[in-house]
């Protein structure tokens, strides 16, 4: 998604990967803010290891069904990626 110094919030995130013309992209906006905590019009700071792993953890519970990863591992994969 288009970002300004590193933010971009969970709308504009999902709707890029996972347009409406293949999802139910307002469902997974609101599974992936209701996971997290953001606000989903806030831009959320993508350096940040924390919003990684939050983001992470909910895109993976809303794809799976579960979230079957340890938090301790994607928060790992998270700072690595930060």
């Amino acid at each position: 998604p288009k970002t300004l110094h590193g933010l971009a919030p969970i709308t504009a995130i999902i709707t890029k990967f996972a347009p409406p013309t293949e999802n139910n992209t307002a469902a997974y906006i609101s599974a992936v803010a209701d996971y997290t905590g953001f606000d989903p019009a806030a831009r959320l700071n993508l350096r940040s290891p924390a919003t990684l792993s939050a983001l992470a953890q909910a895109i993976t519970k809303h794809e799976n069904g579960i979230q079957p990863y340890a938090v301790a591992d994607v928060d790992s994969i998270a700072a690595a990626a930060a």
